[in-house]
């Protein structure tokens, strides 16, 4: 089943420990005549996958049931018509995972005992925000980063336009009480302004209900013309950013869209790494967060780290010894070197904390601690 990526499934798969295990990253198209080539990717990443397979000894049973789930996906239209910027498949003999990501990923393949994840901070690391292209007539909820996003599904019943929220009202009945109330006379049409304030802000509120069952306690910025962002963010029931994305979206897509927003998209990225950067800093002062591999390492296995601050995912090598409590990190790969910075992250995962993707940050990767 295609998924997105959340928490829990990142610490599953982190965790995860079976032999073998298959990851498959390829990048992928929303649109375009290049969602052709998407399945050849994937028929191509399969190959490999099975002569990797052949050549460590799992015999042909076993491949079999390992890829053929993938193969299937060769030939179905509607899966790649559902895409996103980058598919990562991972699958063992008792786990078979697809996520679809927001960001473009470079094609790899691994045979392993484990997966590959590191790939997967790096590609959901982005920072990215919820943004309502909204009209009248039509509602469309994404999800946008730097580089790539994705649309969103609203819960069924959310209306996606006035009409949709309005549809039950008999405008000529409603024309017709008005009338007597007032003690005028009906002839079929008249000053309707009122009728449309209730109509429009009965569609928010409806709107609005769906937004939050998605985005939670996140803000949301609405791209609009600024009449109708203006009246969502007044009646909206969840958080709505100050920030507009302005105009009429209804004739963007996703990557127009996004183009749009870059600046806002910029904008809220630089506020939430600041002020994350100000806490670290500060957390380093009272001995209450990490700097550089070795510290951070020792404190994500004691399961010390609440927030891992990954910057450049270059493979850091090295051995950790948990009985001496000792880390040695070597300039190249040996025969017995793990990936330190890989291992930071399931170490982190395992013990319950989160991981921040940053651009850059001291020594390549820190932490904040629990205590």
């Amino acid at each position: 089943m295609l998924t997105t990526l959340e928490t829990d499934l990142l610490k599953e798969l982190a965790t995860h420990r079976n032999e073998p295990c298959v990851t498959v990253y390829i990048p992928t198209h929303v649109k375009g005549r290049e969602i052709e080539q998407d399945p050849i990717r994937l028929k191509n990443a399969i190959s490999v996958a099975d002569s990797e397979l052949e050549k460590i000894g799992v015999d042909d049973s076993t491949r079999d049931s390992l890829l053929n789930r993938m193969r299937r996906r060769i030939e179905d239209r509607d899966f790649w018509r559902h895409q996103g910027s980058g598919l990562a498949i991972f699958a063992s003999n008792d786990t078979y995972e697809e996520v679809r990501l927001r960001v473009p990923v470079d094609e790899r393949v691994r045979i392993s005992d484990r997966f590959l994840i590191t790939p997967l901070v790096e590609a959901t690391g982005e920072h990215s925000v919820y943004v309502l292209a909204l009209s009248r007539g039509n509602a469309r909820l994404f999800q946008l980063g730097e580089q790539g996003g994705s649309e969103l599904e609203l819960p069924e019943g959310t209306p996606r336009s006035m009409e949709d929220a309005n549809w039950f009202i008999d405008r000529e009945a409603q024309l017709q009480d008005r009338a007597k109330a007032t003690g005028g006379e009906f002839h079929g049409h008249g000053d309707t302004g009122g009728t449309e304030r209730a109509d429009l802000r009965r569609f928010i509120r409806e709107l609005s209900d769906g937004v939050k069952t998605v985005v939670g306690d996140n803000a949301v910025i609405v791209a609009a013309v600024g009449e109708l962002a203006a009246a969502y963010q007044h009646d909206a029931h969840h958080r709505v950013a100050d920030q507009v994305v302005p105009g009429n979206p209804d004739d963007l897509e996703l990557t127009e869209l996004r183009e749009r927003a870059a600046d806002v998209i910029e904008a809220s990225r630089a506020e939430k790494m600041s002020a994350l950067e100000h806490r670290w800093n500060e957390s380093l002062g009272r001995k209450t967060a990490t700097k550089g591999i070795i510290e951070t390492v020792i404190a994500a296995h004691h399961g010390r780290v609440e927030t891992l601050l990954v910057g450049d995912t270059t493979p850091i090598w090295g051995t950790f010894n948990p009985d001496e409590v000792e880390v040695i990190v070597y300039d190249e790969r040996g025969e017995d070197h793990r990936n330190l910075i890989d291992d930071s992250i399931r170490a982190t995962l395992e013990n319950g904390g989160k991981i921040v993707k940053v651009r850059e940050i001291d020594a390549n990767i820190g932490s904040l601690l629990r205590y």
